[in-house]
């Protein structure tokens, strides 16, 4: 390729001479630059590449957070500030949980749990579904499941009955009990919900109190939400959980009225 020189007059580098490359009839390929500026306009290309890219993977990692995170489609759009206050007991509850989920690293650095009990329709999986997505949005993983689901992944892998599909070759494989588990007992927040819908057996409350206790002794914060009393929730799933998920962390009552079908 065929080049000559040419001087170019920059207004911000003064007067210069380049190499511009000819065709084959002589012509220029193109127009004659700065080469101080072209350098520059360049760098500043290849930046704005790289933070899109970069705005993209982000996007992309929450999105598959939010997936794993799998809050029901009712509570899609449930947030702290749309959350329905109409005494000072809702209030505190609100604040409690919202602090909570904006001091979640300082919540992860010591394990804290809580507790969320009390009458049906008083917003509990609301607030627990606004923190999950809040601490989700923070970079976290966390994960919402019902008790009965729980229950019912780990029963189902002694049938070979549950399965996922292979990343790197993608086929189905069935998981083992100890899969299940550990995507329960690994992520940075479990929030287990509907806890006494379930028969309450020996057989349930070791698997409950297996995934509990290995969360305590990780220090792996835990949400546990019922509609029954302490008292009652222990009956189901053993004083042992209960006394790990308030160990550190707290109970929050929730014994106001419905507000489901208000008008």
């Amino acid at each position: 390729m065929r080049y000559k020189k040419q001087k170019v007059t920059c207004a911000t580098h003064g007067e210069m001479e380049v190499d511009v490359h000819l065709r084959p009839d002589g012509t220029p390929w193109c127009k004659a630059e700065c080469p101080i500026c072209l350098e520059a306009r360049h760098k500043k290309q290849l930046e704005e590449e790289r933070r899109i890219e970069a705005q993209e993977r982000k996007e992309q990692a929450l999105k598959s957070r939010l997936s794993t995170l799998a809050i029901p489609k009712r509570f899609n759009t449930a947030r702290f500030d749309n959350y329905q206050v109409g005494s000072k007991q809702q209030s505190a509850c609100l604040n409690i949980c919202r602090d909570y989920a904006s001091t979640f690293e300082k919540h992860r650095e010591q394990g804290t749990s809580l507790l969320l009990l009390g009458s049906v329709g008083t917003g509990k999986t609301h607030l627990a579904c606004s923190i999950g997505r809040t601490v989700v949005e923070s970079g976290f993983h966390a994960r919402y499941v019902t008790l009965a689901e729980i229950i019912g992944d780990i029963r189902a892998t002694w049938s070979g009955t549950i399965t996922r599909r292979c990343s790197t070759w993608g086929i189905e494989e069935k998981l083992t009990e100890r899969d299940v588990l550990d995507a329960y007992e690994q992520c940075d927040l479990l929030i287990i919900d509907e806890i006494g819908v379930q028969s309450g057996t020996d057989n349930e409350r070791n698997i409950i109190f297996g995934i509990i206790d290995a969360r305590y002794r990780e220090m792996l914060p835990t949400i546990a939400i019922s509609n029954l009393n302490e008292s009652e929730v222990a009956s189901l799933i053993s004083e042992r959980s209960v006394d790990r998920l308030k160990q550190g962390g707290g109970t929050l009552a929730f014994n106001w009225h419905s507000y489901r079908g208000a008008a």
